[in-house]
């Protein structure tokens, strides 16, 4: 009698524990079904305050952008191809700009030959610039767009120590 009690709370335990467990899966599995893309700039907002202060706006050509910073460094989203109304966009612009760095074209070349997501320049007033492509037509995962804002963070640290780096020499 005390081994079948045993056993049968063996069993609720085990019936308990994958039970939990599916949940957890499935909740997890709906979370990423949910996907992301540059129609709905809200979503893309609510990652973008994951990594630091954030607010939507609007773009001088009248489409969505987000102005952010990240461990104090300015950026924006800027959203394209979008419809007649500008929305429903299909792809998205990080974008970061200085007037205060200085970097040679050499430099910026050396730069954009060894990052492959990332491209710097000077724009037309001279300032240096880093700028991030990103393809969000039919959406992407929840995990695989905080990756893409994870990559910028990191981008971002490293064209600021390079562009110290290079200012030095």
């Amino acid at each position: 009698s005390r081994n079948r009690s045993a056993q049968s709370a063996q069993v609720f335990a085990a019936i308990l524990a994958g039970t939990v467990l599916s949940a957890v899966a499935s909740t997890s599995a709906f979370a990423e079904s949910k996907l992301v893309d540059a129609r709905n700039p809200d979503r893309l907002l609510e990652i973008a305050r994951g990594y630091g202060t954030a607010n939507l706006d609007v773009a001088a050509d009248d489409t969505p952008m987000i102005i952010g910073r990240i461990d104090g460094t300015r950026y924006n989203i800027f959203f394209y191809d979008c419809d007649g109304e500008n929305e429903n966009c299909k792809s998205i612009q990080f974008y970061a700009g200085w007037t205060d760095i200085d970097m040679s074209l050499r430099d910026m070349n050396e730069w954009n030959k060894t990052k492959r997501w990332f491209q710097a320049y000077q724009d037309d007033e001279g300032d240096s610039v880093i700028e991030m492509d990103v393809n969000m037509f039919g959406g992407v995962s929840f995990s695989n767009a905080d990756d893409t804002f994870d990559w910028w963070r990191i981008g971002l640290k490293e064209f600021l120590e390079y562009a110290k780096e290079a200012g030095d020499n």
